[in-house]
Parts: C-alpha cells; structure tokens; sequence
C-alpha cells in the first residue's frame, strides 16, 4: 500500500514539473522572444531556468505569467 502512494507522490510530482515546463516554455516563445530578443543561449537559459522556485510558494501558480512577482523582503521578481 505504501509502495502505491510514493509512486502515486512521484506521478503527481512529475505532471506538475511537467506544467511548469509546459508555462516556462510558453513564457519564453510569447513573452520573451516577442520582445526581440533572439540570442540562442538567451532562450535557452530562459527556458533551462525554474522561475517558480525563486517565488514564495502561494505565488507559483503565477511565476511565468507576464508580471512582476512579490518575493518578501520587498523586493520583486521583475516581469518578464
């Protein structure tokens, strides 16, 4: 029974990285790259780079949208 929860964990885990990859990519193609910026290594940092990870967690759901986000201490995470 414990062996199906760590695996059903590891799935959940899996399809929500998945998701973040999915907006991270997006965020690059529509956000950045619309911008003109067009250096390879640049998009590739861009895409390669976990945004979320630099956000409190109740603001994940919102790292790759085009805005700034709150990180404490007020300070922001400028808009991509």
């Amino acid at each position: 029974m414990s062996s199906i929860i760590v695996i059903l964990l590891f799935i959940n885990h899996v399809l929500i990285q998945d998701n973040y990859g999915l907006a991270r990519n997006k965020m690059v193609d529509k956000q950045i790259a619309a911008r003109g910026i067009r250096d390879p290594e640049t998009l590739k940092a861009m895409k390669a780079v976990p945004r979320h990870h630099f956000v409190p967690a109740d603001s994940r759901r919102m790292a790759y949208d085009d805005r700034p986000l709150l990180i404490g201490y007020t300070q922001s995470l400028s808009q991509t």
